[in-house]
């Protein structure tokens, strides 16, 4: 079985497989979990605190505003994480080059052998490569490390018939569970 796939993959492309990855991984709903709450808790404490100071009209507007504070990090937490997931996948991806990551690619199944084209060159991957494979709505995640992955937009094939066939293609390249 011989199949390409070419394709274009943008900043953009990169961004939402960061905030993927953040969404599945473990650690970072751990991290995002304690960061959420811990915080809240915080400038609530510290809210009533500045509000049972009856000496001072200064800290009781200061507790005015710490607990509704605390309320909107709680509520808006996530969208603020995962905002700053973006800007920061943008920032790291205009540091340097990045030939090869952006731009065209192409992906090759050749029996068993999968191959990555793209302006670095060639990368040519044999065997159980694949740690695991994710998707969503929009891409395919072909895990090859815990935090690296072959990104590919599903707009890239042609049919639904044609993206099940690549599915069904590459899992002889995933480890066993």
């Amino acid at each position: 079985m011989i199949m390409t796939i070419e394709y274009d993959l943008a900043e953009s492309d990169f961004e939402e497989f960061n905030v993927q990855h953040h969404m599945r991984s473990a650690s970072s709903r751990k991290r995002r979990s304690i960061s959420r709450w811990v915080t809240s808790v915080v400038y609530l404490i510290a809210g009533i605190a500045f509000l049972m100071d009856f000496k001072s009209f200064g800290s009781r507007v200061v507790g005015m505003l710490l607990i509704p504070l605390a309320i909107v990090w709680f509520i808006f937490h996530d969208r603020y994480y995962y905002w700053r997931i973006r800007k920061s996948t943008k920032k790291l991806l205009r540091e340097g080059s990045n030939a090869g990551m952006l731009g065209k690619q192409t992906l090759m199944l050749i029996d068993h052998c999968f191959k990555a084209i793209d302006a670095n060159g060639e990368t040519e991957y044999k065997g159980r490569f694949i740690k695991k494979l994710v998707e969503n709505s929009r891409y395919i995640y072909c895990y090859i490390s815990s935090i690296a992955a072959i990104i590919i937009p599903k707009n890239a094939f042609a049919s639904e018939e044609k993206l099940a066939d690549f599915k069904d293609g590459i899992r002889c390249f995933l480890e066993p569970e």
